[in-house]
């Protein structure tokens, strides 16, 4: 059985008045935000092996500050589908991840908070720009994600 975690991370704080939802970029405060959880994340060791992000604007932006911050190449891919998806949809989108040990998640709200409560088994708060860590089991992302998780630890911008 191989051990895997998830790091699940909300965007940061996004600016209102863009032509679209898609295409609201982070605020000064939002890349502030992105930039530091890099550094904690670099901090803590933790590995991002690879990362799925959503294609909107604020979530792209998020994970580019976070990976300038965090100070290594991050093997990534961009998806339409983790735009404000369903939660079955962010399940099927992960659970099509390469098989890798660790891998993140950059999107949105509600379904970044349903995520964590459904692997995780309780409700967690996600700010912007929050980070949780989970950690499951199974051969592969299919399998693992059928099983419950552990929620490790919650990070959030100025905690």
């Amino acid at each position: 059985m191989t051990l895997r975690t998830l790091v699940v991370m909300r965007h940061a704080h996004a600016a209102e008045g863009a032509r679209t939802d898609h295409e609201r970029p982070l605020t000064p405060r939002g890349q502030r935000e992105a930039r530091a959880q890099g550094e904690v994340a670099a901090r803590l060791g933790w590995t991002v092996d690879h990362l799925l992000c959503s294609d909107a604007a604020r979530t792209r932006e998020t994970f580019a500050r976070f990976q300038q911050s965090y100070g290594r190449d991050v093997p990534s891919q961009i998806t339409p589908r983790l735009y404000l998806p369903s939660l079955r949809t962010m399940l099927d989108v992960l659970g099509g991840a390469p098989d890798v040990d660790w891998l993140w998640v950059v999107a949105h709200n509600p379904t970044s908070e349903e995520l964590v409560r459904a692997l995780g088994g309780a409700a967690v708060g996600m700010p912007p720009a929050t980070m949780v860590r989970l950690t499951g089991a199974g051969p592969s992302w299919v399998e693992a994600l059928e099983d419950p998780w552990t929620i490790q630890e919650v990070i959030s911008p100025g905690a």
